[in-house]
């Protein structure tokens, strides 16, 4: 498993499962967007405002959807909060 921030990554997990609208228990954080077939742009839309929302940042819209699961999500912004310290 990568290394992540557990704090961060379970907010992120939150926020994406209630994008989806899905339990989040059934969510492996390691796995790929490309394989939620109800993902769309709205979707992920969603989960941008809501992240910008909980972690008060502001993502880059094109470096989110280059993320390929949570875990990479996180890990940015992990990166961006430090950052701004």
């Amino acid at each position: 498993m990568k290394k992540f921030n557990k704090n961060i990554n379970n907010k992120v997990l939150s926020a994406f499962a209630e994008s989806l609208e899905i339990n989040p228990k059934n969510i492996d954080i390691e796995r790929q967007f490309s394989e939620f077939s109800n993902l769309d742009s709205l979707g992920f839309v969603k989960l941008i405002v809501s992240l910008n929302e909980i972690f008060n940042i502001e993502l880059d819209t094109e470096h989110v959807l280059e993320c390929e699961n949570i875990i990479q999500i996180g890990n940015y912004i992990e990166g961006l909060i430090r950052d701004n310290k």
